[in-house]
């Protein structure tokens, strides 16, 4: 079911403007209103929810008319605002029974099964005996839930859902919900604090929990170190805005931060309360902002197709982009140090698979291939023929592919962007990084310097090299 909205416009007797030609459609799935206190996020959900009326607009639940037919609509609504009252005497099996009597569910026992379990699916059927006056807050929200859902709603809206909750309480609330919009429509809000900045054409907002406000600064310069260097190389930024959203750390697939346009969210534990205060550690937070901003490039205007080696296309790049950016801010030594971490990483991470490394051309979901290998990758390939040539190549993917419908590429393509670039004699290069697997074991086996009669050193080394391919 699709909640559509086009033109929404309310203005309060006082004269304050809530929502001004807010347009915007919604699918079955868990999604979130974000904005600061007083942007109008309450008042959009109090007219989807029947509450209040807008000015101007329209507003359509499937084939409802929400603004005209207000009882069609409660019928299939479930709402649970901020704060919502309850019989602190009463026992929660008792109540919410109560509840389904009056939402019209006659039938004694098939009242009785609905309540047992939506008690059941709330994780409550242990406490259904206690009285509502003894819940702590977030049983009483995941109590509200199951009074929500007695009815079978096919839209939820949940008004800041976890404010006043501890940790655990959240998690487990935000994951009852995340369950539920599998098969519905949810809409939530959270209260956020907003620092802002600008830089160039950009808008910069992060929203966050006002307890975490450590790292802001780094966010922010990381986002700026992105941008410069992805629109000095690869194009312009197509959007005026960029946010970083803080999300609850109970687990974003596939790491602590997840890009989409213009957006990315950030676990609070990936990145809002890590202790940066040893200056000689690598500053994580500002590397994985300037990965996730590259992802406007790699990942979103240009996008892989769904093949061996899709990955490369997004998180190796966006790797490249991370070093670079970090070598800019920090220097060579800290970037040589971080690299060192990502050799580790990646020799480590080797010798614990269970299956055959591919190639990096072929790699797939394998996190030490696409970010640890990828990482000493593009660095080697910079060192054999420069970063303006590197990123020469990158460029043309960028142009020939930016924005493109299919056929997307793949990395034959950025193979083939890379070889021409790549000087006759370094040909090799790409194809021992890219297409085979070769280790290098070299090192120095004596080093002799002298001074020479105008000052300058000469310096011998003793070297001794090998590879292997496999």
């Amino acid at each position: 079911m699709l909640l559509s909205i086009k033109n929404l416009s309310t203005t309060y007797a006082n004269g304050v403007q809530a929502l001004r030609e807010v347009s915007l459609e919604i699918p079955t799935g868990m999604f979130g209103l974000l904005g600061p206190n007083g942007a109008g996020k309450s008042t959009l959900m109090r007219i989807l929810a029947t509450l209040q009326e807008a000015d101007s607009g329209a507003v359509t639940l499937g084939n409802l008319d929400v603004l005209k037919q207000k009882d069609g609509v409660r019928k299939i609504l479930g709402y649970l605002p901020q704060e919502f009252g309850f019989y602190p005497k009463v026992r929660a099996q008792v109540l919410l029974d109560h509840f389904a009597t009056l939402k019209g569910i006659v039938n004694a026992k098939e009242r009785k099964e609905l309540v047992e379990a939506l008690l059941q699916r709330v994780n409550l059927w242990d406490a259904r005996q206690r009285k509502l006056g003894e819940f702590s807050g977030g049983m009483r929200q995941r109590f509200g839930i199951a009074q929500v859902l007695l009815s079978d709603p096919k839209l939820i809206i949940v008004d800041e859902p976890t404010a006043g909750l501890d940790p655990a309480e959240r998690n487990r609330f935000l994951n009852l919900l995340s369950e539920i919009g599998e098969n519905v429509v949810v809409i939530l809000s959270g209260k956020y604090e907003v620092k802002r900045d600008r830089h160039k054409n950009l808008a910069i907002e992060i929203y966050y929990d006002k307890k975490h406000p450590y790292n802001l600064d780094r966010m922010i310069a990381g986002v700026k170190s992105a941008f410069d260097y992805c629109t000095k190389n690869f194009g312009l930024y197509p959007y005026k805005t960029v946010k970083i959203v803080e999300v609850p750390d109970y687990g974003i697939i596939g790491g602590s931060a997840r890009s989409q346009p213009t957006v990315f969210t950030w676990t609070e534990n990936g990145g809002f309360i890590s202790n940066l205060e040893d200056s000689t550690a690598i500053d994580v937070v500002f590397n994985t902002t300037t990965h996730e901003m590259a992802h406007q490039w790699w990942g979103h205007i240009v996008k892989a197709a769904e093949a061996e080696g899709a990955a490369v296309l997004a998180e190796t790049m966006a790797q490249w982009v991370r070093v670079m950016c970090m070598q800019q801010m920090y220097g060579v030594e800290k970037t040589h140090r971080f690299r060192q971490d990502e050799m580790d990483d990646y020799l480590s991470s080797r010798a614990r698979q269970q299956v055959d490394e591919p190639p990096m051309m072929r790699s797939t979901t394998q996190a030490y291939l696409n970010y640890d290998k990828g990482t000493l990758i593009m660095y080697a390939l910079q060192d054999y023929i420069g970063e303006t040539r590197v990123n020469a190549a990158l460029r043309k993917l960028v142009n020939q592919f930016g924005f493109k419908e299919a056929p997307y590429p793949t990395t034959v393509d950025l193979l083939a962007a890379l070889r021409e670039v790549t000087p006759d004699s370094l040909q090799f290069v790409i194809t021992d990084l890219f297409e085979t697997i070769t280790l290098y074991d070299n090192k120095v086996e004596e080093a002799k310097c002298t001074t020479l009669a105008n000052g300058k050193f000469q310096v011998r080394l003793k070297t001794q090299t090998h590879s292997q391919r496999e």
